[in-house]
């Protein structure tokens, strides 16, 4: 009875030896793709560099770290950051919900509908980026034409070049791109 199962275990453990084999391919590429320029990021953090010196990087330690948390700006951006993330989130999933919710319900042409509602989410950013700098030029941009009927409004506003402004655009921009996705996961 010892040699049937000694005579199995080899071939057990060979073929549990399998999976390992199989996954380490992809471990490799992960590693090499995504670990390895993430440790570089990571010790470059720790060093001083100057590219236009072509000098050797030298070791600084902690003290890269101390000026950018000591630096207002970097309070600031964080700031930024922070509100136009919060603000993407909550518009993208709220559209995402809303319209998840619409084309839940049976109605005539529903799956162009659905189709169409993905083609912002299937659009290169590229292209979407410059129509709306397109849309939005203060001198010739079409949402002007629609801003000068509002009361009060006389002059073209600089949609991109106010901050207030700038931040809303662009929160409406990422959220257009990314609620078709919510939508579908919500779906």
């Amino acid at each position: 009875m010892n040699r049937i199962a000694n005579a199995e275990a080899p071939a057990q453990r060979r073929w549990n030896l399998l999976p390992y084999a199989l996954v380490a391919p992809i471990i490799l590429f992960e590693g090499i793709l995504l670990v390895y320029p993430i440790a570089q990021g990571i010790i470059g953090s720790f060093q001083r560099i100057e590219l236009a010196a072509n000098a050797a990087p030298t070791w600084v330690g902690l003290d890269n770290y101390r000026r950018m948390f000591g630096d207002p700006g970097f309070w600031k951006v964080m700031q930024t950051t922070l509100l136009f993330t919060g603000l993407v989130i909550v518009v993208a999933i709220g559209t995402g919900l809303f319209t998840a919710l619409l084309f839940n319900r049976p109605f005539r042409f529903r799956p162009a509908a659905r189709g169409m509602m993905m083609m912002p989410w299937a659009m290169p950013e590229v292209p979407v980026v410059m129509i709306f700098i397109w849309i939005l030029n203060p001198q010739f941009g079409v949402i002007n034409i629609f801003a000068r009927l509002l009361p009060g409004v006389t002059e073209n506003p600089q949609w991109l070049q106010t901050p207030t402004l700038a931040m809303g655009w662009m929160v409406l921009i990422a959220s257009w791109k990314a609620f078709p996705f919510y939508s579908l996961v919500i779906l």
